[in-house]
């Protein structure tokens, strides 16, 4: 049974944003999925708000907060993460030092 994640609006303005690229790039989930993409998202910043496992598993810790099993929340972490690389060009802008460079 899944957990209730408290929400706020940016995580639910995240969640709309991510959710159709996700569904686009690897396809709506099949009837067997046990977890949905809120879950997905959710573990992933709970991987990078316990610091990626610095301080030793950060995947099974983030699984564990979540009740959800490793290798699914590996699964949307890996996902995630390839996802949010692809997105990095189009999203994060560094202007040239000299605007001249710009042209």
């Amino acid at each position: 049974m899944q957990e209730s994640i408290v929400r706020s609006d940016s995580f639910d303005s995240l969640q709309s944003f991510l959710e159709s690229l996700y569904y686009k790039k690897y396809g709506l989930p099949g009837k067997n999925t046990q977890y949905d993409f809120d879950f997905g998202l959710g573990v992933l910043l709970t991987y990078y708000g316990n610091g990626c496992g610095q301080d030793g598993d950060g995947i099974g810790g983030a699984a564990a907060q979540l009740g959800m099993p490793r290798p699914a929340a590996c699964r949307y972490i890996k996902n995630l993460k390839v996802l949010l690389y692809e997105m990095m060009d189009d999203v994060v802008y560094f202007p040239s030092p000299d605007s001249s460079d710009e042209w």
